[in-house]
């Protein structure tokens, strides 16, 4: 059993307890997910994008119509029950944390957010790695993570009662670990600024992207091989 399995039933409510600013619901980091990994999704062409850790599948209504095919993978059977029967028309699968249950080169998108800071640090490279393993060739890795430069994301993850002794990845570690895996132009973003919704906001958190203040950032590179 993932220690995982008994958070799951509560897991919006448990994130939503450690938010530093009162009022701030998870749907709108999910949103601003979705808004980072539509700047990802290959242009004129469907997209196989598969979710690592994937939890209870909260985040896939706000990015399923980013992707002509989803699927999500979890270590905890109970999230991915849950996930299944949120979003019935994506597949889901429970993995070991280890191997992918995928050939090489399924998808032309993988990603993980964030996850990584759950994961032992002595295992990160190898988890990257096999997200680069099942992406084909031309397409993107992407690790969505806290940022440890942000004091309110600090507070967040010391008041989240599944982020007990946690590592959080800098950037730029996650960027190295991307590099270390093979693949090449990476490249950050951090979000999001303005704690509101709404277009304007987007456009913001777009002009600041390069500002390593932001709540959150994503790493993405290209994999070549």
């Amino acid at each position: 059993m993932s220690d995982f399995d008994h958070y799951a039933q509560d897991y919006k409510r448990s994130v939503q307890d450690a938010f530093a600013l009162p009022g701030l619901e998870s749907d709108f980091f999910a949103a601003t997910k979705a808004f980072e990994l539509a700047r990802l999704r290959p242009r004129g062409q469907p997209a196989r994008a598969l979710d690592i850790g994937c939890g209870t599948g909260a985040l896939h209504p706000f990015v399923a119509p980013l992707f002509a095919h989803l699927t999500g993978v979890d270590v905890s059977a109970q999230s991915i029950a849950m996930a299944r029967a949120s979003n019935p028309n994506h597949s889901y699968l429970i993995y070991d944390g280890l191997r992918l249950p995928f050939a090489d080169g399924s998808f032309d998108l993988a990603f993980a957010a964030v996850v990584l800071h759950h994961v032992p640090p002595n295992q990160w490279s190898a988890f990257v790695a096999e997200m680069a393993r099942v992406v084909t060739p031309g397409g993107l890795v992407a690790i969505i993570e806290h940022n440890p430069l942000n004091p309110l994301t600090r507070r967040t993850v010391r008041r989240c009662v599944f982020d007990e002794n946690v590592v959080l990845l800098s950037s730029g570690k996650s960027v190295a670990l991307l590099q270390d895996a093979g693949l090449t132009l990476p490249r950050v973003r951090f979000f999001p600024f303005l704690p509101l919704n709404g277009k304007l906001a987007r456009v913001i958190d777009n002009r600041l992207a390069w500002l390593p203040l932001g709540a959150q950032y994503i790493a993405s590179a290209t994999v070549c091989r």
